[in-house]
């Protein structure tokens, strides 16, 4: 299946067992293998928090929302936006 970012911005994200974790609100690519590494998950509408969510955590992704692991909500990395944008990409 093939998406575009205006597509993913903003979708839902659940984990598994059905708790929301919040929208995508951006995407981590690796340039060098031309892949998503981490999903940034935005936490409610006025934090400025993200969640970064790895995509081996992913279970599903449709055109209505994403589906993560339960353990993505504890193992992902939490931080402001401005440090999750600033992360070199590995």
């Amino acid at each position: 299946m093939l998406s575009s970012f205006s597509k993913l911005k903003n979708l839902p994200v659940f984990t598994q067992s059905g708790t929301k974790l919040g929208q995508i609100a951006d995407i981590e690519i690796d340039l060098g293998a031309q892949s998503i590494i981490h999903y940034a998950v935005k936490r409610g509408i006025v934090s400025h928090n993200l969640l970064l969510v790895h995509r081996e955590q992913v279970i599903s992704i449709t055109d209505k929302e994403m589906i993560v692991d339960d353990a993505a909500a504890k193992e992902s990395k939490s931080m402001k936006i401005n440090e999750a944008m600033a992360q070199p990409v590995i």
